[in-house]
């Protein structure tokens, strides 16, 4: 965890997860912190302006960017939650296209829905 830095000084940034929620806070015009709320004092992430160097305010793209930062521990949560309903037993054998490791459909869309969800849980947590 990194303590806020005093305008004009650049923190390093953390190494481990935080919990969340996480929030955005516009600290100057071309710079916002991704707050955990946890701990208010300290930050996760900075998103700069585009042209940062020059004091260039931040545009409705970097506020999204941010947003989506912040988002990302319910994201994940989210992500696990769908991930346990999939991988629940449930053998049934009215049911032969899913798997009897749970409720993923052996082929189709939603195996590759939850492949997905699965790459991103692997991506989040290294």
């Amino acid at each position: 965890m990194t303590t806020k830095p005093k305008q004009g000084e650049s923190g390093a940034k953390p190494s481990a997860h935080t919990p969340g929620p996480w929030s955005v806070e516009v600290q100057q015009e071309d710079m916002a912190y991704i707050v955990p709320a946890c701990l208010p004092e300290t930050f996760v992430a900075e998103v700069w302006s585009d042209d940062y160097e020059h004091s260039v305010p931040l545009t409705e793209n970097n506020l999204a960017d941010a947003r989506l930062i912040a988002s990302a521990p319910e994201l994940l949560e989210a992500l696990e939650a769908v991930d346990r309903l999939y991988s629940t037993p449930v053998p049934n054998p009215m049911w032969p296209e899913v798997s009897p490791y749970g409720l993923i459909p052996n082929s189709g869309e939603v195996g590759k829905m939850i492949g997905a969800v699965r790459d991103a849980i692997r991506k989040a947590r290294g």
